[in-house]
């Protein structure tokens, strides 16, 4: 399943230190969104030893919150938030639950 990357990117682990590196895991991360889920799900519907862990990464892929935390990261000034956020909804939809507003 995991066959299917985009032959230009690789997952990369997560640098604790440098952010940079960071940024570039992140950005493959949502290049590859929709397989790495599937995979997840696949993965959880065997059992064994990473059957719960992989059901509980594709529970946080499933919200809104994590998909917006990720692309997040490109906001640069406060006017293109907007502009940022309306994309990041429509670009979510089908891959992830309706976003919720905290209430305040």
């Amino acid at each position: 399943m995991l066959s299917d990357l985009n032959p230009y990117t690789k997952l990369k682990p997560l640098c604790p230190t440098r952010w940079t590196v960071r940024a570039s895991s992140m950005n493959v991360l949502l290049i590859n969104y929709s397989l790495i889920k599937a995979a997840l799900a696949y993965i959880g519907q065997r059992r064994g030893y990473p059957a719960p862990k992989a059901n509980g990464l594709h529970d946080q892929m499933e919200k809104f919150s994590t998909y917006f935390g990720l692309k997040s990261g490109k906001i640069k000034t406060v006017e293109y938030f907007k502009m940022f956020y309306d994309g990041v909804r429509a670009e979510a939809k089908s891959i992830t639950d309706e976003p919720l507003l905290p209430r305040i």
